[in-house]
Parts: C-alpha cells; structure tokens; sequence
C-alpha cells in the first residue's frame, strides 16, 4: 500500500508540544547557544531562524521566554524542493512517499524486498518497504546485484527515469524518480541511473544542501533458464560450452578453466542490434531487454586447435539450421544454412571431416509445398509431412555463408498426418473422428444448422452438429524419421545414427564413394517388430575403426550397446543378450525397483576407456558407466537434484568433462518460474578399470 504522511494536524500538534510554542506567535530573540533548560536538552536557543539548523524555524516559548529553534513542516512549490522520496502535495508540503508494511510479504514475492522500520523525526516510527544492503565489500545474496548500496534482483525505478530526476530505491513501487532541481546537472546515460549519492540522505530527514548526483550501472541482466541444450568442446586449456538462455532466445557460449569455473559468456546470437536498455552495458545481451529471434537450441560445438570455435544450432523463430564461428581471434559470426523451405535443424550434430572442414547432422520436422523438398523413399507423401535426417557439409575450413554449404538428405519418410490438417481451407471445418490416424477428418462446412450448435460442435455437412476437432498437438518429441542424429567420421567417410521414432527402430548411414548406405540396426526384423528401440542414439568410432553407439531400448527401459566393425542389423533382438546393455535400470530392486535409463546419452572414447553419460529418468539422476574387459560398470552417479538432462561428456586433459542442466523451478510473484542451471562434472577415472 502506498503511504504518504498527509496529516497536517497530527504534525503541527507534534511540533508545537515538541516546541511548547504557538504556530502563529511572534518570534522574540532572547539569546542564542546551547538551550539547556530553557529550550530543552539538545535544542537551540536562537535570535532568528537564520541561527537554527535546516527544516528549523526560531520560535517563543511560552513556558520559559526563551526563543528556541523548533522543527517545521517543509514547504514546497514543486516537488524538487522536496527531499529525496517525498511528493509535493497540492497544499505545498513535502510528505513521504512509500510502501507501508507489517512483514517483507507485503512488499511483493521477490526476495530482495524487505520490510524495514523507519523514525521519523516528527511522526515516530514506521514499518517502510526497501531493499537489503550491500554487504561492505558490495556483496549481495545469490541471483542479487548491488546497485547504489541495495541489493537488488531488478533495477529500481524500472531501470530508467526521464531527465532532470534521480532514482530513489526506497520510495513507493520499488522505487520513484525524484526531480533535483538545481542540485545536478546529470544527463540520462545509457545503462546506468543518476542516483542520489547518500542513500540515507531521503524522506522526511533528509538535508537538502547535501544533496548530490552520481551515476550508478545498472546491474547486469540475470536469466532464470539459462544452460538447457549444453554442447562441449576442450580448446587449449579451456572447456567451451554452448547453451541455449531460455529467459531471452538466445545462444550464449561460455569459456570455463578445466576445474570447471567460469571465465566468461558470450550471447552469441539472439539479441537484437539495438533496443530498451535495462541492464549494465558491460554484461549480458549489452543490457538489452528486447526480446531477438528465438535461438539456440540443440546445440553442437567442436574446437579447432588454433581455438577456432564452430556451434550449430536451431532458429525456433524461422525452422532454420544456423551456424556460428568464433575466429582464432575472439570474433564471432553466425547466419543461417538451410530452412528456408522446411522446419529443419533440430538435435544438430557436429563434427569435423579429416580435413578439419565443418559437417552438421540435423533433423527435419516438417516440410512445405516448395518444390526442392522431396523424399524418394516416400515420392507420394505430402511434402509438408516429410521428415528426415539432412546432412550439410564445408565446401572450405572456414565457411563464411551459406553458399559454402552442400545440404543432401540422408534419409526420410512421412511423419503421420497431424490433427484437422488441411480442414483451414475455405468451407472446410475440423470433426473428430476416432478412426482416423490423427484422430479427425475435414468435413464440408454448413451454416444451416437449427438451432445453432453448441460450444465444442460445429455445423458440419447435412447440417449436422458434430464434435470440433483440435489441432493441438501435445509438445514432446515429434514422429518423424532421423531423430536425435549422431554424426562421427570412419576415415574420410560420415557415418550417422538416428531414430526412427514412427517406427521405434534404431538406425544408422554410412556414405562410401559418395554412395549412402542405409541400415535398419535394431527393432524390426524379418519376423516383424523387436521392440521400440532406437532413441537418445550416441556413436563413435574407436582407433581401430569400430563403430560403436549407445541408444535407449524403451520396451526394456535400459540403455543398450552397439559394436561394430561394419553396419550390420543386431542379432537376437527379440531377446537381448546381456552383453548389450550398458545399464540395465536394475541397481538394488529390493530398495528403488527398476528405473528407465539411457536418455541424453553421450558416448566418448578416451585415452583410458570408453565412457557414457546418460539420465536415470525415473530419478532425474546423471550417471556415467564405463566398459570394462567384463561388460560395463557404473563410474559414478550425481542424484542432488533433477540432473542429467542434455547429458554430453568430452575427453580432457586428466580424464573427461560432462555437461547436463539441473531443471528446477522457483516461485516468483506468485508463479512458478524456471530456475535451470548448467552443471559441470569433472571426472578423473582411473588408468584401468
């Protein structure tokens, strides 16, 4: 509640008891100094007000004689008459203004509010919102930035005020901005906030002569969904990560030291070239508040030994495959590959050929009518519905555009038509129908029906009223073929592993002589369905050429292991043998039952073994397993939390890096809001297992 002390009774009643003295007497000089009994201990004797300190009149008290420096209410014109935090009342006195409060909850869901008491020298105490200070040495509690002495989570005064005002932090709304007259002579700079110096120097004790202006940087932006979509690479003596800031849209790569702190972020792409201000200039997004295209996410960094960075990632905002390069030295540039006439560029993949040259495995969504999108595995689908796995490659080391691209489509199929598609035509409406494969057809639209149809129901041919279809389709992963793609080089030749998710068949391409062949691994056989196998799939290849590549196994709810020297189809498939599982879900039934494992998986091979990360979904925990001369072993498990999502681990100098997002949420005003993180795990297995 805003509260402004307006009672011009209850004041002038406090002043003259305070002063024993009429409001409309004489003033009569009696002498001057220390008033001792005749004014009071620790007032003033005075001969004119010229001799009483500021906000002080000179006044007759009529108990003694003397003449005795009394506290005034102060009079205003306008409101920069006033001090810092109060308001200039149509009558002409200044009165604070602030938010009145009994506990911090009434000063809002943020934590950095808090309810304070204040003293008036007048009126008494009051129970005033603010904000905490700074510690001394300017520190404030986590997610919190010290701006002018208060620790804040948002800029006070909405982060601006017009020019010729100063932003006052304890004043009503999280903060008010305050004309300073002729006391400044600052100008509205670019992220920052004139303020005034003293931060005690407001409201009702304020002394206006020592008042005076500074300049004070706005906190740098903070983001609540930072570190979804992680990707890894080791360049020189430092760990690069891509991620996707959920808060704003945008890609942001960060250097970590090998021991896994934080050097510095860079918002890479995302944030537009110019807009609103709000934040410190030197931090993230340049203080920029303004919202860019959506990018970022399904990220995929590779490092070049000269410290050359390439991140592919997917454009929400257009369905775009995009590409970013930081130069050897530090600049960076990024534009779009392919896209323009398809939803491509999901759970991007990226490596580099034996000549160091960029390649990007990606999936594609869906399609349009545009004539260069086909799928000859499928030539008679709608080409809106085809999905597929696409390979894009550098012509050169170092591509600058898309030009330098050559784009082929590796493998592809229909997805299943989703709901009421084609039913926006023109006379056309959208009805369910529980036997179709998307659950509805278009029928004829009819505006004939009596009387009119009720809420859910559409007029529909015969003039019938029948149930309205939705287009909605639930977010999740999408049907297709060529997801989760996984890109390695054997030699000079591009191998992938993908999902067929329509189908639940793992799958795998091998290009030789410029020829693709294509390989169904696991979950359909000639006899039919195996198992819905095939999702999160990892490959790699070893020194001696083999390619290996963990995948999830759903039916059996256990991550599964390929090896081989060749694509060849798994043998046994309807019943596994136990060499195939990396973990199975089974750790100690008796105390936690069996778990789904295998998601995000993310196999390495190292210079002391072969590892993979990958989430215990059922506990939204991160673990790692590695291959021993016996089958594999779990290394090491993370459970503090909901971890393990995006799992991705690289070989380091001294063992390996493994990237993944804690997911959280936090109550902010009210509301449940993201609060992800990045983590990073440094592990340094033994020489042997």
């Amino acid at each position: 509640m805003s509260f402004a002390r307006v009672s011009c009774v209850a004041g002038l009643v406090a002043m003259a008891a305070l002063g024993g003295c009429s409001c409309d007497e004489k003033l009569v000089p009696t002498g001057q100094g220390d008033g001792g009994s005749i004014c009071g201990v620790g007032a003033q004797l005075c001969t004119t007000s010229d001799d009483c300190p500021e906000r002080h009149l000179c006044k007759k008290d009529n108990t003694t004689g003397g003449s005795c420096c009394v506290r005034s209410i102060r009079k205003c014109a306008n409101e920069s008459e006033c001090c810092p935090g109060q308001i200039c009342t149509a009558d002409g006195r200044c009165v604070d203004k602030f938010d009145e409060c009994t506990t911090a909850s009434d000063c809002g869901e943020t934590p950095d509010h808090i309810c304070e008491e204040w003293m008036d020298p007048v009126l008494g105490a009051s129970q005033r919102c603010t904000f905490a200070r700074c510690d001394p040495s300017g520190g404030c509690p986590e997610g919190q930035a010290c701006f002018a002495s208060f620790c804040v989570i948002r800029p006070p005064c909405g982060g601006s005020c017009p020019a010729g005002t100063a932003c006052v932090p304890q004043a009503a709304g999280g903060g008010r901005c305050h004309p300073f007259g002729q006391r400044c002579d600052l100008q509205p700079k670019e992220g920052h906030l004139v303020v005034f110096t003293q931060p005690d120097n407001v409201f009702d004790v304020c002394k206006l002569s020592d008042e005076a202006c500074e300049y004070a940087a706005l906190p740098p932006l903070t983001s609540s969904d930072l570190g979804r979509y992680p990707s890894v690479a080791i360049s020189k003596d430092r760990a690069e990560v891509a991620m996707y800031d959920g808060t704003f849209g945008d890609l942001v790569v960060s250097d970590y030291d090998l021991s896994g702190v934080k050097l510095k972020s860079v918002w890479v792409d995302g944030v537009p070239a110019s807009g609103t201000v709000l934040g410190g200039p030197e931090g993230p997004r340049g203080g920029i508040v303004d919202p860019g295209e959506d990018v970022g996410k399904h990220t995929s960094i590779v490092a070049r030994e000269d410290g050359t960075l390439f991140v592919s990632y997917y454009d929400q905002s257009h369905g775009d495959l995009r590409f970013a390069t930081r130069s050897s030295g530090g600049a960076w540039s990024s534009y779009a590959i392919d896209g323009a006439a398809a939803d491509l560029g999901l759970y991007s993949s990226l490596a580099l050929d034996s000549e160091g040259k960029p390649a990007v495995a990606y999936f594609q969504r869906a399609g349009s009518e545009d004539p260069s999108v086909s799928c000859p595995f499928d030539p008679g689908a709608s080409k809106a519905l085809i999905t597929g796995v696409k390979l894009a490659r550098a012509r050169v080391a170092a591509p600058a555009s898309a030009s330098d691209w050559v784009v082929e489509m590796v493998d592809c199929a229909a997805r299943p038509p989703p709901p009421c598609l084609g039913c926006s035509a023109a006379g056309k409406v959208c009805v369910v129908d529980v036997a179709a494969p998307s659950g509805t057809v278009c029928q004829d639209s009819s505006s004939d029906c009596a009387p009119s149809c009720p809420t859910g129901q559409v007029c529909a041919r015969g003039n019938l009223c029948v149930q309205q279809g939705s287009s909605i389709e639930l977010a999740g992963i999408p049907p297709g073929k060529g997801l989760f793609p996984s890109l390695a080089f054997k030699g000079t030749a591009p191998v992938l592993a993908y999902y067929d998710r329509t189908r639940g068949n793992l799958m795998a391409a091998q290009q030789t002589g410029g020829t693709w062949e294509r390989m169904l691994l696991d979950g359909e056989d000639d006899t039919g369905d195996t198992g819905h196998v095939g999702s999160f799939p990892s490959l790699a290849v070893d020194s001696a050429g083999t390619l290996l590549i963990a995948y999830h196994d759903l039916t059996r709810r256990g991550l599964r292991y390929y090896s081989g020297a060749t694509l060849a189809p798994v043998s046994q498939q309807r019943t596994p043998a136990p060499g195939t599982f990396i973990d199975t879900g089974i750790s100690d039934p008796m105390l936690d039952g069996p778990a789904w494992v295998g998601a995000d998986a993310s196999l390495i091979v190292t210079s002391v073994g072969t590892f993979v990360a990958y989430q215990n979904s059922t506990a939204a925990d991160l673990r790692l397993s590695r291959r021993t001369a016996t089958g594999w072993k779990l290394e090491k498990e993370w459970t503090e939390g909901a971890l393990g999502f995006f799992a991705q681990a690289v070989a380091a100098p001294e063992g390996l890096l493994v990237v993944h997002t804690k997911m959280h949420a936090k109550i902010a005003n009210g509301k449940a809001t993201p609060d992800h993180q990045l983590r990073l795990e440094r592990v340094r297995p033994a020489a042997s297992p």
